[in-house]
């Protein structure tokens, strides 16, 4: 947690797939304390390109990532976070 902000994380397992899903979120209590992954737009900024797919929503201040670390690339990441993102009808 730090500058405001607070991540969750949990580990992921499909088939021979393994990685992290994280969540970037405003902190319920924000403390001053430094951080390395500080906003939503600092961890997007930290995105592994070629192992990780990240989805920034400035509106809700979130971003959401999954980063694989065995048997999968940037592309399998972002079909297994799109399939979990609901995305907004347009009004």
């Amino acid at each position: 947690m730090g500058k405001g902000y607070e991540s969750v994380g949990f580990s992921l397992t499909k088939g021979k797939v393994k990685g992290r899903f994280y969540l970037v979120r405003p902190a319920k209590a924000p403390t001053p304390a430094e951080s390395s992954l500080g906003s939503p737009e600092v961890a997007l900024g930290m995105k592994d390109k070629e192992k990780a797919f990240g989805i920034h929503d400035p509106d809700a201040d979130l971003y959401f990532e999954i980063r694989l670390d065995e048997g999968g690339k940037a592309a399998d990441a972002k079909a297994m976070l799109e399939a979990v993102i609901r995305k907004a009808k347009a009004k």
